[in-house]
């Protein structure tokens, strides 16, 4: 007794396949080559607040300080040091993100404060390259805003750095107003002198 099998298989059926196949082998390329360039960056921004420590610190090693400068030495490492615990925060929030696991956590926070402590954490870097930094609110003091203070430090973090990074002379000024009934904006404006 003879037994035929005959296997068949439909080729758009492999065709297909082999389509599905390419589109994700190219979307893993992607990622890796957006992580690899997340990474790159990453490193250069973590790099520009070690650095303003680093010289906070060589500073307060001379002698030749106030009481005064050795204060505001050590509250700018001090702001410039939680400037990089934010950074490496947001590192962490990307990887929550990409996993769907990030949620907002709103709360009530003092929005003029947040601001001009954000704005604070960025004064070394801004006088390392001689930019005019300056931060104000129309708000009244004590302002309360529900959102969530991490998310939205890191969003204007992001901000203030790109500002001073293309800023070459000149000043960066933010603003907090608040506009008619609608909630507060924070506006950032950068002013470049042009030098003749």
């Amino acid at each position: 007794m003879l037994f035929i099998f005959v296997v068949g298989k439909s080729i758009t059926e492999t065709r297909d396949l082999i389509h599905a196949l390419e589109v994700e082998r190219n979307k893993a390329i992607n990622a890796t080559v957006a992580k690899s360039q997340f990474l790159a960056t990453m490193s250069h921004e973590i790099r520009t607040p070690i650095s303003s420590i680093m010289g906070f610190l060589e500073l307060l090693s001379g002698s030749g300080l106030s009481k005064e400068q050795r204060v505001e030495a050590i509250s700018l490492a001090y702001a410039t040091g939680q400037s990089l615990l934010g950074l490496i925060g947001e590192i962490l929030d990307v990887d929550k993100i990409e996993s769907g696991n990030y949620q907002l956590q709103p709360q009530w926070v003092d929005i003029p404060t947040l601001v001009q402590n954000t704005c604070h954490s960025f004064a070394a870097i801004a006088a390392s390259k001689s930019i005019a930094l300056s931060c104000s609110s129309t708000l009244p003091e004590r302002y309360l805003v529900k959102i969530d203070p991490q998310a939205f430090k890191q969003v204007l973090s992001n901000l203030l750095s790109n500002a001073l990074k293309f800023t070459t002379e000149g000043a960066v000024k933010i603003t907090t107003i608040q506009l008619q009934q609608s909630p507060p904006w924070v506006t950032l404006m950068t002013t470049t002198l042009l030098s003749k």
